[in-house]
């Protein structure tokens, strides 16, 4: 399993007198000769922290928590939202992407003491080959360990044939916590939790193996023809 090692980044530029700039998203492409994936650096997430096979097809890219990701409370109820990194996940030359596309986040642990509560959800938008945008919204699978701890994770999975490109956007995780009624409340990520994408790739057959294929298959069915 390959691994990048992280690097620092750029903020935003904030002048004395001249109005305050935005940072904007630096990306970059890790490129494993099967697939490339373009995406933002800039959020708490930093890089891809690891890429690998999981199968004869099946691929997984993740990245790691920063354990900058965390809310807690002792009297308000506090909600964070924390920016997911955007992504474009594209095949390289001679290769495509098909079959089910898998997420998985997790595990960010819970403390509610004295009947506090968290909540954790994400939210963003997903685009498969260049069209429209589609929204995807939904909280986070929560697990409980003990009487004041637990975790929040969540895994889905979604069907599609081939496709050129996936890319996700405007992703954030909100995490929220209250004790305004209780004594304390927090959901805290550790460096060991991820962020994690699951598809499949394959190289595409060059036109001389694809004809050979066919042709054999042509010869299979001739002779199963001429037995009946």
């Amino acid at each position: 399993m390959k691994k990048i090692v992280p690097a620092l980044l750029a903020a935003a530029l904030l002048g004395g007198a001249t109005p305050a700039l935005a940072a904007a998203p630096v990306t970059t492409t890790l490129s494993t000769g099967e697939y490339d994936v373009l995406y933002d650096t800039t959020t708490s997430f930093g890089f891809i922290s690891s890429w690998s096979s999981t199968g004869p097809t099946q691929r997984e890219f993740t990245w790691n928590f920063s354990d900058t990701v965390n809310v807690a409370s002792d009297g308000i109820s506090v909600s964070t939202d924390f920016t997911l990194p955007s992504f474009t996940l594209t095949p390289a030359a001679g290769y495509r992407l098909f079959g089910d596309l898998g997420g998985f986040i997790g595990n960010l642990v819970y403390t509610e003491v004295g009947g506090g509560t968290t909540d954790a959800g994400i939210a963003g938008e997903v685009s498969i080959d260049g069209g429209p945008g589609s929204t995807v919204s939904f909280l986070l699978t929560r697990t409980s360990t003990g009487p004041f701890t637990g975790y929040y994770s969540d895994a889905r999975t979604a069907p599609s044939g081939d496709f050129s490109s996936l890319s996700f956007g405007s992703g954030t995780l909100t995490l929220t916590a209250d004790a305004s009624t209780s004594q304390f409340a927090a959901i805290a990520a550790q460096p060991q939790n991820e962020l994690r994408v699951s598809f499949n790739v394959a190289a595409v057959p060059e036109p001389a193996t694809w004809l050979m294929f066919l042709s054999g298959v042509g010869v299979l069915g001739l002779i199963a023809y001429r037995r009946l």
